[in-house]
């Protein structure tokens, strides 16, 4: 299902259903989509259900974002299926993400509960997640993470810095 909304599906099947004079009707997809809301499904797919509703009016951003919260902590246990559940929002709605701190919030503290081998088994599906967001829209979550963990923006310029080659490499070094 998600590679399709990447591809505009998702997209295109918000702005008809969003439309006040949609091409077809709609009601039979919101009433579809009220009844996706309130069923079990694949975390994915409640991701992007969250999404869709929010997209489409069916509920607003921030009834999206307590959803989305509940969903991650309610996949605490599986934080594997926490991230699915983000990569669902973010292949239609990344901004129900960047723009809710609760939920920034949420996925800190999972990731704050997962060992070191834990988060390496996640990686590869956190990039998928995030390569959805802009570059300003990282910065923005980065910055929120930050700030949660007492970290100020002078921190956070110090690592944009470019060390010289030198420090580079004394650095390489420590880390072998």
């Amino acid at each position: 299902v998600i590679p399709s909304l990447r591809e505009g599906f998702g997209l295109a099947l918000a702005e008809a259903m969003a439309d006040p004079d949609p091409p077809f009707p709609t009601e039979p997809l919101r009433d579809a989509l009220q009844d996706l809301m309130a069923a079990q499904l694949d975390p994915a797919l409640t991701g992007a259900v969250i999404a869709l509703a929010a997209l489409i009016g069916l509920i607003d951003d921030a009834e999206a974002g307590k959803r989305l919260s509940a969903a991650l902590a309610g996949a605490f246990e599986r934080p594997g299926e926490a991230v699915r559940t983000l990569s669902g929002v973010m292949a239609l709605a990344p901004q129900l993400f960047i723009n809710d701190s609760s939920v920034i919030a949420a996925i800190d503290h999972l990731f704050g509960a997962v060992d070191d081998q834990g988060f390496l088994d996640l990686l590869p599906q956190l990039r998928m997640a995030f390569a959805e967001l802009s570059p300003n829209e990282t910065d923005r979550v980065a910055a929120i993470v930050a700030a949660a963990h007492g970290v100020g923006e002078d921190d956070i310029a110090i690592l944009r810095e470019v060390p010289d080659a030198r420090v580079l490499s004394d650095h390489l070094a420590l880390s072998e």
